[in-house]
């Protein structure tokens, strides 16, 4: 009875270490287990660390282009402005220079004319002596109209300041009976 109490306890002895064998061969894949997971985990933080300081670098990249862009944007509207401007002048100045010429052509008939009436003995006036005789003696040519012709055209300025001439001024114009 003994011996079968010792076999007993031997064989209670040996199944306990099979379970514990089993028990620390579970932990053993268990840890295993965790450490491999605990591999992968940190394999994807290095990789969503990478991916984030792409997107910081992507969004550092987007947000200098999108103040270039504003820049330019700015740039391009001064240029406009400015070339509307310049367009502006040139307009005002090309409606100045065909006043002018008409009133050249006005002051050569009038120089052609005089000299006709005052015979060969008067030498014929010169276009800006006929035009400055024409003007101050023309009630249609007003002051403001004198300086108009001398004015320098201001880019500040968003119209010409003087007007056109044409039949609905107000007044009738000297040139309108010549066709010019």
């Amino acid at each position: 009875m003994e011996k079968v109490k010792i076999d007993a306890i031997e064989n209670m002895a040996e199944a306990a270490r099979l379970e514990l064998e089993c028990l620390r061969t579970e932990r053993e894949e268990e840890n295993t287990a965790l450490l491999t997971g605990r591999a992968a985990v940190e394999v994807e933080m290095e990789v969503l660390s990478q991916l984030r300081r792409d997107m910081e670098q992507q969004l550092q990249i987007f947000m200098s282009n999108k103040m270039e862009i504003s820049f330019e944007r700015k740039r391009i509207e001064e240029l406009r402005k400015e070339t509307e401007s310049e367009n502006q002048g040139i307009a005002c100045l090309q409606y100045e220079q065909e006043v002018e010429k008409k009133a050249l052509s006005m002051a050569r008939i009038s120089s052609v004319s005089s000299f006709q009436e005052l015979g060969s003995k008067q030498r014929p006036l010169h276009p800006s002596e006929a035009f400055t005789l024409l003007c101050s003696s023309n009630s249609w040519f007003t002051s403001h109209e004198m300086r108009g012709t001398k004015r320098e055209f201001n880019p500040k300025n968003k119209y010409c300041s003087s007007k056109p001439f044409n039949s609905n001024h107000g007044s009738s114009s000297p040139f309108l009976h010549l066709g010019l």
